[in-house]
């Protein structure tokens, strides 16, 4: 989160094989090309590329800047027994690259006094780097594929093909 802080041109997300991890706001936009293929959050639930639950998460994301892990939770009416497809839900969208990690946040308590551990806060990619200054530019789905694919080559050309792909597409 330190890094998030500090830094204006990098982003953390579940990015890479569900793991966590960092990348730079000069290859955000080639990936991004790349998972969403052009296509808006709307338009890839309505193609089923996305789950219900997605869905639901999103929603609320979109609707406010950025939100902490349990305002989500209470906002899309998360139940407890829907945890563990809430989770798969938010790495589905980080993956997608509709959603982000952007910081931590505190429950507030009544009065207004933060307490309890900090949680991950979320927002949309857009809202994302629009705070940061950074103007996504658009590319071209398959010329943004074949430069990340070329560079994974220079720097490991024992790399397999299945593996690049899957980093690449997610």
């Amino acid at each position: 989160m330190r890094v998030l802080e500090e830094r204006r041109d990098i982003a953390y997300s579940k990015l890479f094989f569900n793991v966590s991890g960092f990348i730079s706001a000069e290859w955000y936009p080639m990936f991004l090309a790349v998972r969403r293929g052009g296509e808006t959050f709307d338009e890839a639930f309505e193609r089923g590329a996305l789950s219900r639950m997605a869905k639901r998460a999103y929603d609320v994301i979109r609707d406010i800047d950025s939100l902490a892990l349990h305002e989500i939770k209470s906002l899309a009416f998360i139940m407890r027994e829907e945890n563990s497809q809430f989770e798969q839900a938010l790495t589905e969208l980080q993956m997608k690259m509709f959603i982000t990690i952007d910081g931590r946040a505190q429950k507030i308590n009544k009065y207004g006094i933060p307490y309890g551990w900090s949680s991950t806060s979320f927002s949309t990619v857009e809202s994302f780097w629009s705070r940061r200054g950074v103007e996504l530019e658009e590319r071209d789905p398959d010329e943004s594929y074949e430069f990340i694919r070329r560079r994974v080559l220079e720097l490991n050309p024992e790399a397999r093909r299945t593996r690049i792909d899957k980093f690449i597409r997610g």
